[in-house]
């Protein structure tokens, strides 16, 4: 008989515990682009427009990164690229 709580450990499903990993990634990275924009919406000085400018741009290109590597997850649940 299969343990279950096995199935979800890192050692025996490094697959899911990656997702995982993405998947709390995404929510951080998101929360992040919502401070992005609202500073953006906030400045009022030149600087701090093109530094929000920059912080929205990373946080953009962060957010697409992550969302790639789940929807490869997802198209290949048997490979796992775990850096």
């Amino acid at each position: 008989m299969v343990n279950i709580t096995n199935l979800f450990s890192r050692k025996d499903n490094p697959t899911l515990a990656h997702k995982n990993t993405l998947l709390k990634e995404l929510s951080l990275t998101k929360s992040a682009l919502e401070s992005a924009y609202s500073r953006f919406d906030n400045a009022e000085n030149e600087d701090l427009i093109d530094s929000s400018i920059y912080e929205l741009n990373a946080a953009q290109k962060k957010y697409k990164y992550i969302l790639n590597e789940l929807k490869a997850l997802n198209q290949n649940p048997g490979t796992c690229n775990i850096p």
